[in-house]
């Protein structure tokens, strides 16, 4: 008898939560319907977590053309009034210097489980299908696309930079001579597939600061992350460029600089300075071998700490993130889901 009054309670209890459970086709948080059966979510298929008051993303809000967040503008809709109206906290998943590896990895293993809000990539693709890979996931998950070094050597030509991995056995009398051969293979492809060669061209003409620049998760946050994503360094060294000018100079600057190589300078002041006068706290890139996290303090002390890990973000230091190269399986996530962000450098 007991145990009947209790499978009696469970039942009716479960019903009841069943009964009121939130219609939420597309997982968007905007529910369907609100309790009166009107529909609230205009978009009821907008994939992703990212969306306005009307459950609207900023892919559905652009036309088919556009490409990520540059593009959210205001067109006279209702369902496209506020781009900045977000619901919920976000995912972002940051990946560069692709290289040629093929981005299939990168998804099942990442993009597909997280089913991430935004999507960063930061240049360096090698290949024709690596941008439209890289396209494809933008424009599905909403983020957008800087270019890099390599990408803006591949359009203009001009001094070859150096594709895929040297063969250990070469010569060294002979590794230009292979650097330039390869080079001039993998333009000779991207010339020969129109729409990666005139995409890499609208990354660089389009966006001369060859920045995206914004804040991080802005309702969550407020203005706390002033957010800056780019290939390369605001201020560093040209080790891997010599000739590169302005504005195209940035694609090529690691964090180094010359004043790192005093003992008493610590490592990246130099972007730093560059980052405090530009009131930006938080800058998200690529182009470096290692992942890296770097922080400068209220007092100006730097810390460095390289390799995978799990971080805080500080809204009183400004910080560096490093992503490291997806040629090697390195990716970062970007967690806002905290009363502070987390950032995961990651490998696959």
């Amino acid at each position: 008898m007991k145990k009947g009054v209790v499978l009696f309670i469970f039942s009716f209890i479960l019903f009841v939560g069943v009964s009121y459970a939130v219609p939420d086709s597309d997982g968007d948080r905007i529910p369907d319907v609100d309790e009166y059966g009107n529909v609230v979510d205009q978009c009821p298929d907008s994939q992703t977590t990212v969306v306005d008051q009307f459950g609207c993303s900023c892919a559905q809000k652009t036309a088919s053309d556009c490409d990520g967040v540059w593009c959210c503008e205001d067109d006279g809709n209702e369902c496209t009034n506020d781009c900045s109206l977000l619901s919920g906290y976000m995912i972002t998943v940051v990946f560069s210097d692709i290289h040629g590896r093929p981005l299939e990895d990168l998804v099942q293993q990442v993009i597909t489980p997280l089913n991430p809000d935004l999507i960063y990539c930061l240049g360096d693709f090698d290949e024709p299908h690596s941008v439209r890979e890289a396209r494809a996931l933008v424009q599905r998950y909403n983020g957008g696309i800087v270019p890099g070094n390599h990408d803006y050597a591949l359009y203009h030509g001009g001094s070859p930079v150096s594709i895929g991995t040297i063969p250990d056995n070469l010569p060294p009398n002979e590794i230009f001579a292979y650097v330039t051969r390869k080079f001039a293979e993998v333009r000779e492809r991207f010339r020969s597939d129109s729409e990666a060669f005139e995409f890499i061209g609208k990354l660089l003409e389009t966006n001369p600061s060859m920045t995206i620049e914004g804040k991080l998760d802005e309702s969550q946050y407020d203005d706390r992350y002033r957010m800056m994503v780019l290939h390369g360094a605001l201020g560093g060294h040209l080790t891997s460029q010599v000739y590169s000018t302005d504005p195209f100079a940035k694609l090529w600057y690691r964090l180094q600089n010359e004043r790192d190589t005093q003992v008493e300078e610590p490592l990246h002041r130099k972007n730093f300075e560059q980052m405090k006068a530009l009131n930006l706290n938080l800058m998200i890139r690529g182009h470096d071998k290692r992942p890296q996290i770097a922080s400068m303090g209220p007092q100006g002390e730097i810390t460095i700490a390289t390799g995978v890990g799990d971080h805080i973000l500080s809204p009183h230091n400004l910080q560096t993130v490093t992503v490291g190269p997806y040629q090697e399986g390195y990716y970062a996530v970007i967690d806002t889901n905290h009363p502070e962000p987390r950032v995961s450098l990651r490998q696959l």
